[in-house]
């Protein structure tokens, strides 16, 4: 391979090699950009170190405002390295006529504006060994120079307006790009935040649903417990009603016998044949009454059972 074609092989794998570590590899991010220029163009910054001087390369690079550094952008750096070193390569002193120069970044410009400061100014013991006609055209060079660095800074200036201008249609589309894509982000976080309030009033009900479902559990427990509590109350009043009604029963038996014994006192015949029936009477109502008190017990005890197995039904319900 030739060293022209070995030196532009160079060139596409130092780019590769530094957009290995950016996704595809196509670009590179603005932090991989400084890195490579810190390393590979250090010799030819004045301050290949100072965070302006990177940043204002950064600006003049990234033309399309994309945030990334394309091949493009990067060739665009070589090619403005490649034509400073052409214009700082030694010529020969007797040339008269300065070939035409390309424009140069007014980032380099500094750079190229240093070394002249720099340059020791020629001493006159140094010149008088020169011939005369090779100082004068040393002069005339050195004017035409200065024109030609101004003519070529103020084309320079207008081929970067005119890119500009041919860039601002890019540029625009870019922009509209990126303010759908912030539409669309901003519609995408609408819908979230309407699922989530979906969600969160779907979430609302179902726990009202609960409460409200145990609220009316509790009520129908409660209510059951007052109705068996009512039916308790109310057997339990009966069988008093029931039980009183025997006592009186009981009571004006008793004094019907005392009064009728007093009469079979007094009539001794008549008071046995009475006692006698009395007796029978009395035989049948204590029958009646043990009767009527066994089937009171009976139904006491038989509302009882139900209570509890209606109890029990509900609980296990």
């Amino acid at each position: 391979m030739s060293p022209f074609l070995d030196s532009i092989a160079t060139i596409v794998g130092v780019f590769q090699q530094h957009a290995r570590g950016d996704g595809d590899g196509s670009g590179l991010s603005r932090r991989r950009m400084r890195e490579l220029i810190q390393r590979e163009f250090a010799d030819s910054l004045v301050k290949p170190h100072d965070p302006q001087t990177i940043e204002k390369i950064l600006q003049f690079l990234e033309w399309d405002g994309d945030g990334d550094i394309d091949f493009n952008e990067f060739l665009l750096l070589v090619f403005r390295v490649a034509k400073c070193c052409f214009w700082f390569q030694p010529r020969a002193p007797f040339l008269d006529v300065e070939p035409r120069r390309e424009l140069i970044p007014r980032e380099h410009w500094e750079r190229s504006q240093e070394p002249q400061r720099r340059e020791p100014q020629p001493r006159p013991d140094r010149w008088s060994r020169q011939e005369p006609g090779q100082e004068r055209g040393y002069r005339r060079r050195t004017k035409r120079e200065r024109e030609l660095e101004s003519a070529e800074r103020e084309r320079e200036i207008r081929e970067e307006q005119e890119r500009e201008e041919r860039d601002e249609p890019r540029r625009k589309g870019r922009m509209r790009e990126r303010r759908v894509d912030q539409e669309r982000e901003l519609e995408l976080e609408v819908s979230e935040r309407r699922t989530r309030e979906r969600e969160e009033e779907v979430a609302a009900i179902d726990r009202r649903e609960t409460r409200e479902r145990r609220e009316r559990e509790i009520r129908e427990i409660d209510d059951d417990g007052r109705r068996q509590r009512e039916t308790l109350r109310y057997e339990r009043e009966r069988e008093i009603a029931v039980v009183a009604a025997e006592a009186d029963v009981k009571v004006r038996r008793e004094i019907r016998e005392r009064g009728e014994e007093l009469r079979r006192r007094e009539r001794p015949c008549e008071r046995e044949e009475e006692a006698e029936a009395e007796r029978r009477i009395s035989r049948r109502r204590i029958s009646r009454v043990r009767e009527r008190e066994e089937a009171v017990r009976e139904r006491r005890v038989d509302r009882q059972r139900e209570l509890e197995l209606e109890g029990s039904e509900r609980r296990t319900r």
